[in-house]
């Protein structure tokens, strides 16, 4: 089986299956450092979120921020 790319300069080119997932293999192999970086920087950014939820829920239950009543 072959497949027909088309380049954007309209020239042809053929290329069988086997070369196409091999540069589909190439590429994503290529993007694995950016991927594991984006992926430690989501993690880190929703750990952030996570702890701010946890504290919001903390001053809530313990009703921070309330006025205190003067004690007579």
């Amino acid at each position: 089986m072959t497949s027909v790319i088309i380049s954007p300069n309209g020239s042809t080119e053929v290329a069988t299956t086997s070369e196409v997932v091999a540069e589909s293999l190439a590429r994503q192999e290529s993007n694995a450092p950016r991927r594991a970086l984006f992926v430690a920087g989501l993690s880190s950014a929703l750990s952030i979120v996570a702890v701010a939820v946890i504290l919001i829920a903390i001053g809530v239950t313990s009703r921070w921020g309330e006025p205190v009543s003067p004690r007579r």
